[in-house]
């Protein structure tokens, strides 16, 4: 039995760095670099932190983002 009372919000969705990098139109080694630093804060870099990216590190060190991050920042740089 499903119960009808659980429902994800598919903009909180946490998603891989495949993911985040199709949906910013940006190749995964572009976001890689700029979320990266060496360390395993939220913001990862200067360069991140400017275009308003929150990076997450599972505890393997996989990159994850929350979408709807991603779609705010995307809709920040529509406004530009």
């Amino acid at each position: 039995m499903v119960n009808s009372m659980i429902s994800i919000d598919i903009l909180d969705e946490i998603i891989s760095i495949g993911k985040a990098s199709k949906l910013l139109g940006v190749s995964a080694g572009t976001l890689r670099r700029w979320t990266s630093d060496g360390t395993s804060q939220i913001w990862q870099s200067t360069t991140a932190f400017k275009k308003g990216i929150e990076e997450y590190r599972t505890a393997g060190g996989y990159r994850r983002f929350k979408k709807s991050n991603l779609v705010n920042v995307l809709e920040s740089w529509k406004k530009k």
